[in-house]
């Protein structure tokens, strides 16, 4: 009996079709395949004839079937393999999936994960040159991988803000103290006069768009190989090797709207 792995299809404009079966990440590996219970006898065969031959077992208890959609018989499915169920959402490698990426739950995890960076910090031992300098080289650092993949909601910037200012102006007990220096201040780079703590804000957007930019058909392009003059008119010309998703749309919206508001001029060096 011929079986196989069907997995899922993905659209690419230059290779066409390509059939996604498996994805392999250091000693992780995901499958994806049908609620079929021959295809599944056949994997866990092919699992037995591996260990055999290289000596390696796969420790099965650690393994996780995941439905999706609906699945009848995924007990069943289960009990061929002898791994456990588990549904969507989930986490793998940290990355929430089937979560809705402008969920604010989703940052649950990063604001946990700052404030317990905190609780082991003695502040009562920090000048305020260290607690920016903390800021700047830590706290910041921690929702850099999700900022990178989400749109961050303003509700998650204004209280990882606030913890921010927190740290840098008050005391370790209850009572609080002024903050000396507007927050927008404080996010000014230091050349301007701030004290160059990153805006989240900024930061989010600048991490989004690179995605843009890897998926034009030029990737080696500068910005001048991406506009014309016509007419003394300002045309930009980005093309994409794919369609967008829903959440793209808005990114690139804005992603576009940057691109007009800058002003350029034929006769100075490149400075966008």
């Amino acid at each position: 009996m011929e079986v196989s792995c069907r997995g899922f299809k993905v659209e690419d404009v230059f290779r066409g079709c390509i059939t996604v079966s498996h994805l392999l990440f250091a000693n992780d590996t995901l499958l994806f395949n049908d609620a079929n219970q021959d295809h599944l006898r056949a994997l866990r065969a092919l699992l037995l004839c591996f260990e055999a031959v290289f000596g390696l077992g796969i420790n099965l208890n650690k393994s996780e079937i995941v439905p999706v959609g609906s699945v009848s018989n995924i007990y069943d499915l289960a009990n061929i393999m002898g791994c456990k169920v588990s549904s969507l959402p989930m986490k793998y490698l940290g990355l929430p999936l089937e979560a809705l990426h402008r969920s604010v739950s989703i940052w649950d995890g990063v604001i946990q994960k700052i404030e317990t960076r905190l609780a082991g910090w003695k502040k009562i031992y920090l000048s305020k040159g260290g607690s920016v300098t903390l800021i700047k080289s830590t706290l910041s650092n921690l929702p850099t991988y999700f900022l990178s993949l989400f749109p961050i909601p303003m509700g998650v910037v204004k209280i990882i803000e606030r913890i921010f200012r927190n740290f840098l102006w008050d005391g370790t007990g209850e009572q609080r103290k002024f903050h000396l220096v507007n927050w927008k201040k404080v996010c000014t780079p230091v050349t301007c006069g701030g004290l160059g703590v990153r805006n989240l804000t900024l930061f989010n957007k600048a991490l989004l768009r690179k995605w843009l930019w890897r998926i034009t058909k030029c990737k080696g392009a500068i910005v001048a190989d991406s506009y014309l003059f016509s007419n003394n008119m300002l045309n930009w010309n980005v093309e994409f090797t794919r369609d967008l998703q829903d959440w793209e749309v808005s990114e690139v919206a804005d992603f576009y709207a940057i691109l007009y508001d800058s002003k350029i001029d034929q006769n100075m060096d490149d400075m966008l």
